[in-house]
């Protein structure tokens, strides 16, 4: 763009002084032909008035001649004004434009960030809707803001679980997650302000605000964690469960009651599932968690002497036809077990036994049973 300008310019120039060049040729010719023809002129035209008409028509070409150059240079003067006036207005309705669109785009991404903040979850659809919101980013934002939130996204890959398969599944984050995500947001957010030439926020109010969230997130996953009053039909409700899935769960909960003596406790994310326990009177050994499509069976952090000790549960489980993996977090050194169900299977006693015998490995392995 700017070598196209420098061209324009040049050629704006080259016919200027060509301009001038024609013009002062003209002057310079009209000024010998009539120095040249003075002298007869003046010998041929009678004295007294008419030779005055003369000098006065002879004064008045030049004036006129003098006059039309200055006009016509007066008149490329505004001309190239007026181009200047609409070319720096085209510029500032651009300016004003990529501006405008650059803070409906930062705003678009702090909203995003903000509805996975406040889920306190992180999913493969989420990690989606970043990568392509980056590249709405590339197209307008700095390229400061664009590093920041492309830690975001790094941060929040990290923090999922890659051994979930499902688009549809997705990790929940923990506190220290969410302040980690949230100290980053604020570091996006200062990008934002410094592109969009605005004061930077000071380090001591940044740190007040991830100071504030964390006790917000402390009182979020407290209610988080409190049983619905509601039990089951409103954790059904609540994640729009079918009137049938909720007959089947309602079943399941009852065969792990009668056969492992469990307790289920329905929070606002996931079904607890816990046993009696002499130190804390209750210790939870595995959760249920709805998805679109399936449901989640997932252990607590297991205890394992070895890998070959867990490689040994896994093929106990294959041989009773329980598909199960295990999983382990980067933030933690113990893994995890997991099965995923298909909703139309939980009517199925043999499932049930499946879920029994998971959970029964699940009540042996689970820290502090």
């Amino acid at each position: 763009m700017d070598q196209i300008e420098i061209m324009d310019r040049k050629e704006k120039i080259k016919s200027k002084r060509t301009l001038w060049k024609n013009t002062l040729t003209l002057a310079l010719i009209i000024s010998i032909s009539l120095f040249l023809g003075f002298k007869p002129l003046f010998e041929l035209t009678p004295s007294g008035i008419s030779k005055e008409i003369l000098v006065a028509g002879i004064g008045a070409l030049f004036v006129t001649l003098i006059t039309l150059i200055l006009l016509e240079r007066q008149a490329e003067t505004q001309k190239d004004l007026l181009r200047q006036q609409q070319e720096a207005q085209e510029k500032q309705r651009q300016s004003e434009h990529l501006y405008t669109r650059k803070i409906d785009q930062y705003t678009a991404s702090i909203e995003q960030l903000r509805e996975i903040l406040g889920n306190g979850e992180v999913s493969i659809e989420d990690l989606d809707r970043g990568r392509f919101a980056l590249f709405n980013l590339q197209l307008f934002g700095h390229i400061e803001a664009c590093e920041y939130y492309q830690k975001i996204l790094e941060k929040m890959l990290e923090f999922h679980s890659g051994d979930l398969d499902s688009e549809d599944e997705s990790k929940e984050l923990s506190n220290a997650e969410k302040s980690t995500l949230f100290e980053l947001l604020c570091d996006f957010s200062n990008a934002c302000r410094k592109d969009l030439r605005l004061e930077l926020i000071p380090r001591k109010q940044t740190e007040a605000l991830i100071d504030i969230e964390e006790e917000i997130e402390e009182k979020r996953s407290s209610v988080r964690r409190q049983a619905l009053s509601g039990g089951l039909a409103e954790f059904a409700k609540m994640h729009e469960l079918s009137d049938q899935v909720q007959k089947d769960l309602a079943k399941l909960l009852g065969v792990l009651r009668a056969r492992l003596e469990i307790t289920e406790k329905c929070t606002r994310s996931e079904i607890s599932l816990g046993v009696s326990n002499s130190i804390s009177g209750r210790k939870k050994i595995a959760f249920l968690r709805p998805n679109k499509f399936q449901l989640v069976v997932s252990s607590v952090l297991l205890n394992f002497k070895d890998e070959a000790q867990a490689s040994e549960l896994l093929e106990e489980l294959a041989r009773d036809q329980i598909e199960a993996k295990l999983w382990t977090k980067k933030s933690r050194s113990k893994p995890q077990l997991q099965m995923k169900l298909d909703w139309v299977d939980l009517a199925n006693d043999k499932v049930h036994g499946k879920i029994v015998k998971f959970l029964q490995f699940s009540k042996q392995y689970s820290h502090g049973i």
